[in-house]
């Protein structure tokens, strides 16, 4: 059984609020964990499409990408005039989202349909097209929990 008298302090906390603070308190906790397209249709706002982008990802002008996946790779391919900008360009990734600053203003966040592996990815421009590859995380881990049985055997 969990142990839930080890958290007295915590119920504590909650005893003196009012619920317009808890309420205030509950909706911190929750932006901060869920993202923002589950965040605004739990308001009541419509989800976005798949692979659309908030406000907040990405300034006016996109970067027009495109992104699609391979049984082992996903690849992102970012169509590029100018291959100056290539120069002050970084790209950076964790397991669901990649990162792109300096093609154009701001930071672009692309999300990955599937996760990826922390190393392994890839980055070549040719032919007036930036192509991304992340290898995919094919690595499942499974993990068995023994059943204790409470009869005494």
């Amino acid at each position: 059984m969990f142990p839930w008298n080890w958290f007295g302090e915590t119920k504590d906390f909650f005893q003196g609020m009012n619920p317009e603070q808890f309420q205030k308190i509950f909706d911190q906790w929750m932006k901060m964990t869920l993202p923002n397209n589950l965040w605004n249709f739990s308001n009541g706002q419509p989800p976005a499409p798949e692979g659309a982008k908030t406000p907040e990802e990405s300034p006016d002008r996109g970067l027009n990408e495109r992104v699609f996946e391979t049984l082992e790779d996903i690849y992102i391919q970012i169509p590029l005039e100018n291959k100056q900008l290539l120069r002050r360009a970084r790209i950076y990734y964790t397991q669901n989202q990649c990162f792109i600053e300096g093609l154009n203003k701001g930071r672009h966040v692309i999300p990955l349909p599937a996760l990826v592996r922390k190393k392994g990815a890839r980055a070549a421009f040719r032919d007036q097209m930036l192509e991304i590859k992340i290898p995919k995380n094919t690595d499942v881990q499974i993990s068995e929990i023994p059943i204790r049985k409470e009869d005494g055997r």
